[in-house]
């Protein structure tokens, strides 16, 4: 599918979504940003709770709060996806017609984004998620918070990539079906995850749920 310049196609992952865009001229490939969804979501409140962190766009004309790491990333808050005022969250964006005809049927059935890994770069950052979302824990020269059913890593050294939980994940039937599809996947030593690339050079992962 191809949109006009700029503009973003979501893709529903379950109860998560993974929102594209074309680059703008002179852009590399990575994560723009992310966003948490929250249940009971209210700007006004969200912004008051949040005072002493960078808001970078605090009068943005829609229900959300956007804030900006230490690293410079934004992060996007906005109601729960389940909710009514799903709507409000997404500007310029197409709805695409349940109708609408996409050759092929799935080869897996996504369940949600289960991690996103993040790359520390900034000292400040060790100290900035804590107060965000809570202490988490440490897993070696990572630091891993509960974000719902999922997680987000922040990773000293590491590269941004994410992983996807599907239903039914058995690993060699995953490889093959990948190996199908023409896409070159490297399976994790105990069998629970497969490691690959977009065209774009994106790194993520498929995994049980």
């Amino acid at each position: 599918m191809r949109g006009r310049r700029g503009e973003p196609w979501f893709i529903r992952l379950g109860r998560s979504h993974l929102a594209l865009a074309p680059l703008s001229r002179g852009e590399a490939p990575g994560v723009d940003h992310f966003c948490l969804s929250v249940s009971a979501f209210a700007k006004d409140t969200a912004k008051a709770s949040l005072t002493g962190f960078d808001q970078p766009y605090p009068d943005w004309p829609s229900n959300n709060v956007w804030l900006k790491d230490p690293e410079g990333l934004l992060i996007q808050l906005a109601p729960s996806a389940n909710e009514p005022r799903l709507a409000t969250i997404v500007r310029d964006a197409v709805a695409v017609p349940s109708s609408l005809a996409v050759p092929g049927i799935a080869s897996f059935r996504a369940v949600r984004i289960s991690s996103l890994m993040l790359a520390s770069t900034q000292p400040a950052s060790a100290s900035y998620y804590p107060r965000l979302l809570g202490d988490g824990r440490s897993a070696g020269t990572s630091h891993i918070f509960g974000v719902g059913p999922s997680t987000l890593i922040l990773a000293q050294g590491g590269t941004q990539s994410f992983r996807i939980a599907v239903a039914s994940f058995r690993e060699p039937s995953a490889r093959r079906t990948l190996s199908t599809l023409g896409l070159t996947a490297e399976a994790m030593s105990d069998g629970s995850t497969i490691a690959l690339r977009d065209l774009d050079g994106i790194a993520f992962e498929i995994a049980g749920t």
